[in-house]
């Protein structure tokens, strides 16, 4: 990758689904799908995935604390 290159940066941010947590052996986490899907539509492009997934972690208490870690001046 060159200096003039762009990352086009996702944040998979939810519970148990981003995480990865499935009882089935062939599950894939979605993050790690998801960059597959991306890299496949876009070649190109260089992507940085940041994965912050919590199982059992609720919208109603949790997010907003960990969403802040991430873009901690849209919380201010």
């Amino acid at each position: 990758m060159s200096s003039n290159d762009q990352i086009l940066r996702v944040l998979c941010f939810g519970a148990s689904l981003v995480e990865g947590y499935n009882s089935e052996p062939e599950y894939t986490p979605y993050a790690q799908w998801m960059l597959g899907k991306l890299r496949v539509g876009w070649p190109e492009t260089h992507f940085g995935v940041t994965v912050d997934g919590v199982a059992g972690d609720l919208v109603t208490t949790a997010f907003k604390p960990r969403m802040s870690r991430h873009y901690c001046k849209l919380f201010k």
